[in-house]
Formats: structure tokens, sequence, C-alpha cells
């Protein structure tokens, strides 16, 4: 089954990415999947593409806000600043905010972006320590020059999927790779899509494919 995530909510007539606003109106067009992104402050994660400033955090929503819809959604969650000092606390925090919610681990992709690879490593074992070896990881890959070592890591088992810019999907990283390890941003081209739907991708993020299949 493809699946469409909203990147950054369903974002159109004025309505801010990363809100909620963009969230109920991801499900008001029938998206069944969600995409955003994290940053995480003074022990809470709040939902923002860009770094956030100290006041704006009171004006943000927090992760916990954006699961609303339960299992009614999947989750496609972009980690923008993990590292070795913060991860302990903010993965007990999104576990705690998770099983309150009483999502589905299943329905849920975490994408720390990391594109130190060396770091990205060590930190997914800390999601596998918190959420056990089943848990849907991503590594970023977003430049051409870190394509066939997102793949390693794939091959040993160090992440599940590659969340990657659809740009750099091509036949040779598709001999390499499952087409269903892949999660391809940002796809907003119908063209483009149905030619990864038929070479075998089933997972995107878009700003405008709410049309399709999910």
């Amino acid at each position: 089954m493809v699946k469409v995530f909203a990147h950054r909510g369903f974002v159109q007539n004025n309505i801010k990415q990363n809100s909620i606003a963009s969230l109920k109106n991801a499900v008001k067009n029938n998206f069944t999947a969600i995409e955003f992104d994290i940053w995480f402050f003074d022990g809470e994660f709040y939902l923002s593409h860009d770094k956030p400033t100290q006041l704006s955090l009171n004006n943000l929503p927090r992760f916990r806000d954006y699961l609303l819809f339960e299992n009614r959604l999947d989750y496609w969650i972009d980690f923008k600043n993990l590292n070795e000092q913060n991860i302990v606390d903010a993965l007990e925090l999104i576990n705690r905010d998770i099983k309150k919610s009483k999502i589905n681990l299943e329905k849920v992709y975490f994408a720390p972006y990391i594109t130190d690879y060396d770091l990205a490593e060590k930190i997914s074992h800390y999601f596998y320590k918190t959420f056990g070896s089943n848990v849907n990881t991503a590594i970023i890959c977003d430049n051409v020059s870190l394509i066939n070592k997102a793949i390693e890591l794939i091959d040993i088992g160090v992440f599940k999927y590659i969340s990657i810019d659809y740009k750099l999907i091509n036949d040779d990283v598709l001999t390499k790779v499952s087409s269903k390890k892949l999660l391809a941003w940002t796809v907003n081209d119908r063209n483009i899509f149905n030619d990864l739907v038929l070479k075998g991708v089933d997972k995107f993020a878009s700003d405008s494919l709410e049309q399709f299949p999910n």
C-alpha cells in the first residue's frame, strides 16, 4: 500500500506548517499519514521546521499535541537536534507521550536528521534500547555522497529505512537497496510520483498529493 505523508501537515490557505491547523487540514483532506519536524528544548518537544527561538516556544505545538488523531494516522517524525547529551531524556519523553496516546509503534517512523553517520549510528542504538528491535528507524540521506554509506547502514541493520531526497533515487540506488526501504521526500509532481511507485517506492512525503492513495 502506498503511503503519502502530509509534509509538515497539509499547508494551504495561509495555514502554518507544523501547526495543529495543518494537522487537522491533512486529516480533512483524507491524508492518513503525517510528516513533521520536532526540536527538543527544556525537556519538551516542539514542532518547527527551523530552529525555534526561546521566545517562540510558547507559541509552538508540543509533540503530544500532534497525537490527537492517535492511530488514525501514520507518523513520520524528523528529529532536528538529537545528540548524545539529550537523547536519553528526549526518548523517555517520546516514549511516555506515545504510550499515553496508545500509539501503535508500527505506525511511527523515527528519522533523526543527522548527517554525521557515526553520530547517527550511536543515536540509533538508543531508539532500539527504548522501543525495542522492531522500531522503525530512518537514516537521512540528502546528498549523493551519503548514499552508499546509508545503504550500508541498512544492510547491517543499524537503520530500517532511508529518509531520502527523491532526486537521489535512481536505478543504480534501486539495485542496491529495496524500494520498500525508502521514505522519499518531497514529491509534488504526479509524473514523478507515478514513476517512483512503478519502481516500487511506497512511502512519500508530499505537499500536494492528497488525492493519491494512502
